[in-house]
């Protein structure tokens, strides 16, 4: 007479062996694949590696201590992420009046640079436009990391509204690009219609700027 039970526990013992032999070949075949992207030793988001984006201005905001205060680390990675922005949309206005410069033929670098530097200072990373879901990790030492990004289409409205900014309020700067060619290919460049102003004159700046700094003076003596 056959014994049921017997029969029953040798199938049960063979196919944990068939389960267990198989486990110990698929490991030794298929060692374990390192992740492509690595911080302090342990697997990363591949954002972390690679911040960039298609379509948007990208960066890396990173805070310490995010296990002491969350909150402020938040706060001082998107700070970081924000300036990190703003250099770029900064790099990206400079390459601009660089090929404006060419088109025009400005040989004057001062000029250039001072057109430059008179947008690029309404560039603030405050006032930068972020995506309103962003992708955050932290790592074994409670380093914060956090994906910042932001958009194309609202970062070229903001250069825009930056180059019309300084178009009306350094007079001093774009005295020296008044003319229409000028003009029109910084329009061009930039994509914007330039708001429109009445002529000024440059001498009746520096005067009125004198008479100020005289009046100071007396004010002070007396």
């Amino acid at each position: 007479m056959i014994n049921v039970r017997k029969v029953f526990n040798i199938a049960v013992l063979g196919v944990l062996l068939a389960l267990f032999g198989g486990c110990a070949s698929t490991g030794s075949i298929n060692p374990q694949v390192k992740s492509e992207c690595m911080q302090e030793g342990v697997s990363a988001p591949s954002w972390v590696c690679k911040p960039q984006v298609m379509n948007g201005y990208a960066s890396l905001g990173i805070a310490e201590n995010y296990k002491t205060d969350s909150a402020l680390a938040v706060k001082e990675a998107l700070k970081n992420g924000r300036k990190e922005i703003a250099k770029q949309i900064q790099s990206q206005v400079k390459d601009k009046i660089n090929n404006f410069s060419r088109i025009t033929a400005i040989s004057s670098k001062e000029k250039v640079d001072n057109l430059y530097e008179s947008i690029a200072e309404e560039v603030k990373p405050m006032n930068i436009t972020l995506e309103k879901e962003l992708k955050s990790w932290v790592s074994p030492s409670s380093k914060l990391y956090v994906h910042v990004i932001a958009p194309k289409s609202t970062s070229d409205e903001e250069i825009k509204t930056a180059v019309k900014t300084s178009y009306l309020s350094d007079r001093v700067t774009w005295l020296s690009f008044k003319s229409k060619e000028a003009l029109n290919n910084l329009e061009k460049e930039f994509g914007v219609t330039m708001p429109i102003q009445q002529q000024v004159n440059v001498a009746e700046i520096f005067r009125t700027e004198k008479v100020l700094k005289s009046s100071v003076g007396r004010n002070r003596k007396n």
